[in-house]
């Protein structure tokens, strides 16, 4: 099944040039092959980029690869990386998929608990002049939008509510950085009683071949109403979120903050998505939006925390916008 509205490497960025980062998961046995301790690359890419920790036996090994090409070639790349590491999925967490939950834990530590246990690390940017300059850029950008929006929110929100009862804004927790739970706006696109007359639609429960078929949206979701299905398909249900990013819980560009329910289907080298901000725009958005599954998506959120630069989300904006403008990607 899919799911809907409610379901569901860092580089070293001190060469000037934007580069594309090619991730490869693949299962490797060192004792097997080499006997050596770090796999015959000391943690690091073909050309000596990135910040990564590996295991041993059995461990997920993340191999870099820069060049200088287009933002369109790593929709080919985040793809192929996606698939590789479904097919690792088993072997890293077991036959279901699913990460044993401790009781009574929340969200944040069981992110906190099983990052603990990636076999590889992927670091973020850990300059404090990038995340200075990352913050100037969102209130730049989003407080002008936000108030150049403002007569357009109000009336959107007014078209809501005559269409079908319920509030306009739809307010969500999602995960964030570091697990923690932040409150995420949107305009309601669907049926305010949608959970009751669909229940079906938001069990999260999946086998290994939905997750790895799974997407965000649905191209048809009956859970919608005409004027949801409309503004989702223009990505206009996401203006709320620039209040978000005003707030200061979500930036411009980051990994897409996650359902709750989705969270225990991620691998431990997965869950470095939520150790930088989340975003309301990120690289999966930049290159295939809503035609991604989930673990592509997911796949390119931690490519993005492997490349984090003032230059690498500019190109995001910029490419998001002009997709966004000529409707790429949008279902």
């Amino acid at each position: 099944m899919k799911a809907g509205e409610n379901s569901a490497t860092r580089a070293d960025t001190t060469d000037p040039a934007f580069d594309d980062v090619v991730i490869d998961l693949r299962e490797v046995d060192q004792g097997r092959r080499d006997g050596s301790g770090d796999g015959g690359s000391n943690g690091r890419g073909d050309n000596g980029h990135g910040r990564l920790a590996q295991g041993g036996k059995g461990a997920l090994v993340l191999q870099l690869a820069t060049d200088t090409r287009d933002l369109e070639a790593i929709e080919a790349e985040v793809a192929e990386a996606a698939r590789q590491s479904t097919d690792e999925t088993t072997e890293v967490t077991g036959s279901s998929d699913v990460a044993v939950v401790e009781p009574e834990e929340t969200i944040e530590e069981q992110v906190r608990r099983r990052s603990r246990q990636a076999k590889v690390v992927v670091h973020p940017n850990p300059s404090p002049v990038y995340r200075l300059c990352k913050r100037a850029l969102d209130l730049l950008i989003a407080v002008p939008a936000l108030l150049l929006a403002l007569p357009m929110i109000a009336i959107m929100c007014l078209i809501i509510r005559i269409e079908s009862p319920g509030p306009a804004i739809f307010r969500q927790y999602r995960v964030g950085q570091g697990g923690k739970l932040i409150r995420f706006y949107k305009f309601r696109t669907m049926y305010s009683d949608a959970k009751e007359r669909w229940p079906e639609l938001y069990d999260y429960r999946f086998t290994e071949d939905e997750l790895e078929n799974l997407y965000y949206k649905n191209e048809v979701d009956p859970r919608n109403t005409r004027f949801g299905a409309w503004i989702r398909k223009t990505t206009l249900d996401e203006l709320p979120n620039l209040f978000n990013v005003v707030i200061g819980n979500v930036s411009l560009v980051g990994p897409r903050p996650e359902l709750e329910d989705m969270v225990k289907y991620y691998t431990p080298e997965q869950l470095a998505k939520f150790s930088v901000k989340s975003g309301i725009t990120g690289l999966a958005a930049s290159t295939g939006r809503n035609k991604l599954t989930v673990v592509e998506q997911i796949t390119a959120d931690v490519e993005y925390v492997a490349n984090q630069s003032m230059l690498f989300d500019l190109r995001i904006i910029f490419r998001t916008a002009w997709k966004v403008v000529r409707g790429e990607g949008a279902e």
